[in-house]
């Protein structure tokens, strides 16, 4: 029932499907997401995880922020796809937690921002691809990162409007093109 409800609300708000095989509920805040799925726009995978653990903090509804102890994602498949007209998969999601900027419009609550003390993503790959990337005979090609064995622990990660902000304390990975960063 629980799923249900967090699937459809998901579904209904951002208008992409998602799919949770399983919650599992720890006290006192804690959230085990089993085998979830997050498609964009297009019905592409944009989040694919065999775990995602949550630990929530707080949501203060004054400011409204939501604030996470720590997030960790295992085992996670992440795409980032850029058009032919140079638009991200994720800045639909990023574009639905504040409301648009405009003068003729009454003025509106605080944006929605999240902030999490710690993330952690284990044993994971994230792919970034372009529209068309140029062609590159080595080195890292930016427009078509593929990192695998991907491990990142983050601190201080905040989403305010259009701003990410983040310390990495560690990161290691193996791009396709054999670049390797050990942490």
């Amino acid at each position: 029932m629980l799923i249900n409800e967090a699937t459809a609300y998901i579904e209904k708000n951002f208008k992409v499907k998602v799919s949770i095989k399983s919650v599992d509920l720890q006290p006192f805040n804690k959230i085990i997401l089993n085998n979830v799925l997050i498609k964009d726009l297009n019905n592409d995978t944009l989040i694919a995880a065999e775990k995602i653990r949550v630990s929530l903090l707080w949501f203060n509804t004054d400011d409204n922020i939501l604030t996470f102890k720590r997030v960790n994602l295992l085992n996670a498949n992440i795409n980032f796809n850029i058009d032919s007209l140079g638009y991200l998969n994720l800045d639909h999601f990023i574009n639905k937690l504040s409301p648009p900027d405009t003068v003729s419009s009454p003025p509106s609550p605080k944006p929605f921002a999240i902030e999490i003390n710690n993330i952690g993503i284990e044993n994971s790959r994230f792919r970034l691809a372009s529209y068309k990337p140029a062609k590159q005979d080595k080195g890292v090609n930016f427009e078509d990162m593929d990192l695998r064995r991907l491990n990142i622990d983050v601190k201080d990660f905040g989403l305010h409007r259009d701003t990410i902000s983040m310390v990495i304390n560690s990161l290691s990975f193996v791009d396709k093109s054999g670049f390797n960063v050990e942490k």
